[in-house]
């Protein structure tokens, strides 16, 4: 791992006054905080994203306030709708005699697995034996 003079991780920048390393302010990352968030991320980590335009949105607070979405929260709810109309239909649930024979299926592959592996280590071990003699 590369890691900087002070022997701060990435992400991190070393704090003389405290004399530890601290994490980069919102907007900066990489070694020594020496980068900023690219477009369209912002914010501590830039783990957020922004909704608006490149030339609104400020690599450290996001989109500016006089730009019409503020945040991506505010965008989710008109792109998504009402998510309690989304429901997974009754034909498209397995039947209890399909899991039932998935469930049976992989506790008899899960044994043969085991009874092979066992079988394995008892050929290693007998091999190794016969080597001896």
């Amino acid at each position: 791992m590369v890691r900087n003079p002070y022997g701060c991780c990435p992400n991190t920048k070393w704090d003389t006054e405290n004399s530890m390393c601290k994490d980069c302010a919102p907007g900066y990352f990489w070694m020594n905080c020496s980068k900023t968030c690219p477009f369209p991320f912002y914010g501590n980590s830039c783990n957020r994203s922004c909704p608006c335009n490149e030339t609104e949105c400020d690599f450290k607070d996001g989109c500016r306030k006089d730009s019409d979405n503020s945040t991506i929260e505010s965008v989710i709810p008109e792109v998504l709708g009402n998510m309690s109309d989304l429901s997974v239909p009754e034909d498209a649930s397995r039947d209890k005699a399909t899991e039932d024979l998935l469930n049976t299926s992989l506790i008899i592959f899960s044994a043969i697995a085991a009874v092979l592996f066992v079988a394995n280590i008892a050929l290693i071990i007998v091999d190794k034996q016969w080597r001896r003699i």
